[in-house]
């Protein structure tokens, strides 16, 4: 049992202090209770998007991360639907540089429009790259309307669209922050080697006087409809596909061909074995001339005619014309494209930045993007310049500053000049994931080891470590795990496993999947025939005759 002390300033700030000498470190949480679930649903996304800004920040300190950096912490943050969480971890004999710097934002955050529209962006980016880029990323979008047809969790914490957060306003975020983020309405969390009367003190010193705020009363959220992916859902019925809303009713009469979802007002339809595209509103058909369209992100669409691909605009304009054998999303104002046989870059008035030159390409990872030439990788900027030479067999996209690259069959890590930071040592290579990465030796030993190149662990790893715990396995092919200290925490008497996600991993026993907590306690019970991660608070499980 974990003890801890509590008290209440007058603001209304509840802290606790957890006091452990074991350690010279300590944590200082502060939990908000406002969540996605405490959003407009004409404003979504909303909770996260703030959450980023808080770190842009506050009128007596411009720049968070330095002054903590400086004091040798660092943090983090996270939102939920019910929650948004700030962290700091940092020497105990520093502590008040963590009261110094969250007072401040509790206190007056700086609302700067750039700064605003500089997080939008990064938002946004973030939607695109897990929910409409990746293959199948709008399922959450989908889950939730399915499994919630009344509570506000029925859409996904980065929201239900790109527009709800491209059309944030300042004063929408000031009204959100002077609401939500008082001291009455936050959980301050103070852990380590650490003492409660100095903790005290520190509090009553620098948030004491922060204003409180009015009492948020969070009942059970009201009934809300119309909350599909985007307000509908496709679906076949005889043979052809319409679209439906929350409430059962046939929004768009079945009458396509193909149909796929809603995105920016407009999805993609096939008729007659032409795609085209149809507005939300009024079910007007548009421009269904194309042998294959994809759908709207920011206001363009990968359209196919003849056999090659273009880009498409909502108004109804060819932006770029098909003349590409490929064609992939823009990113950062470039897009990926291949002619003939080789690829290159584009930008959004349709010339050709980076020459298609390159035998294969990937898409750039901080600042550089892997590419081949006569059977050998190197790397280039987004000017195309080659920053490392094409000298690599494999290459991998930078991480944590470092990439996993291989030459003469051996894998090693390189810095973004092209630097050996990692000798080739290693029959096989991961990315780096919070300074860990998993490697194998040539004697077919896996290994955890830092940016350095040190070795820290040795054993049968299934995977890199996640939330600090990594599956490892016994002589008897059970799945347990382990920690950054190299001690099982949880025996290995799992069939199989899956890492940690938000303090919770899928097991499997008898070719049944439940999920455990970090403590190995079956908060889940084996009744699934097949069970994936956690991802913002919710499990995707399989019953294979249901």
């Amino acid at each position: 049992m974990i003890k801890f002390e509590e008290f209440v300033l007058k603001n209304g700030l509840k802290v606790i202090v957890h006091e452990d000498a074991s350690t010279t470190m300590a944590a200082v949480n502060i939990l908000y209770k406002v969540g996605s679930r405490d959003e407009d649903v004409k404003q979504t996304g909303f909770a996260h998007l703030f959450e980023h800004f808080m770190f842009e920040g506050s009128v007596n300190i411009p720049e968070f991360d330095t002054p903590l950096q400086n004091a040798g912490g660092e943090n983090n943050a996270f939102t939920s639907n019910d929650i948004t969480n700030y962290y700091d971890i940092l020497p105990s004999n520093n502590l008040e540089t963590a009261f110094w710097l969250e007072s401040d934002r509790m206190l007056s955050l700086a609302f700067d429009e750039e700064s605003l529209n500089t997080q939008k962006n990064v938002v946004m980016e973030e939607f695109k790259e897990h929910y409409i880029n990746q293959p199948y990323g709008d399922v959450w979008h989908k889950i939730c309307a399915l499994a919630y047809k009344v509570h506000p969790y029925q859409w996904p914490v980065i929201g239900l669209n790109l527009q709800h957060i491209e059309q944030v306003k300042m004063q929408s975020a000031k009204d959100f922050y002077f609401k939500y983020y008082r001291p009455n309405n936050a959980v301050m969390v103070v852990a380590g080697n650490v003492k409660t009367n100095a903790v005290q003190k520190l509090a009553e010193k620098w948030f004491n006087e922060i204003p409180s705020g009015e009492k948020i009363i969070r009942g059970k959220p009201g009934v809300l409809s119309g909350i599909y992916f985007n307000g509908t859902t496709p679906i076949k019925m005889n043979g052809s596909w319409g679209y439906m809303n929350k409430e059962g009713i046939l929004a768009i009469p079945c009458k396509y061909d193909s149909a796929g979802s809603f995105s920016e007002g407009l999805a993609t339809v096939r008729m007659n074995n032409k795609w085209g595209f149809i507005y939300q509103d009024d079910d007007t058909l548009t421009s269904c001339r194309f042998d294959y369209a994809y759908n709207f992100h920011r206001g363009i669409a990968i359209v196919k005619e003849n056999g090659k691909y273009g880009y498409f605009t909502k108004t109804g304009d060819m932006l770029i014309p098909c003349r590409y054998d490929m064609a992939y999303t823009f990113k950062d104002s470039l897009a990926l494209v291949r002619m003939g046989s080789q690829f290159g870059y584009i930008n959004k008035a349709g010339e050709q930045v980076i020459p298609c030159i390159y035998d294969e390409a990937f898409d750039f990872s901080e600042g550089l993007a892997s590419v081949q030439k006569d059977g050998l990788w190197g790397y280039i900027n987004k000017k195309g310049t080659t920053i490392i030479q094409f000298r690599y067999d494999e290459t991998s996209g930078f991480h944590e500053g470092l990439a996993a690259v291989m030459t003469e069959g051996k894998y090693g890590y390189i810095d973004r000049l092209g630097n050996i930071v990692v000798p080739f040592r290693y029959k096989a290579a991961l990315s780096f994931n919070n300074g860990t990465a998993m490697v194998e030796d040539t004697d077919g030993e896996i290994l955890m080891i830092d940016t350095k190149g040190n070795e820290l662990l040795s054993g049968n790893f299934k995977s890199g470590f996640m939330e600090d715990l990594a599956i490892v396995e016994n002589e008897n092919k059970k799945s347990g795990f382990i920690n950054r200290q190299g001690k099982i925490v949880i025996p290995c008497q799992y069939d199989d496993a899956l890492p940690f996600m938000e303090g919770m991993a899928a097991v499997s026993v008898n070719n049944k999947w439940g999920f455990i907590n970090k403590q190995g306690v079956l908060v889940i019970p084996l009744q699934f025939d097949a069970a994936f991660v956690f991802n913002e608070g919710m499990g995707i499980v399989i019953n294979f005759n249901k």
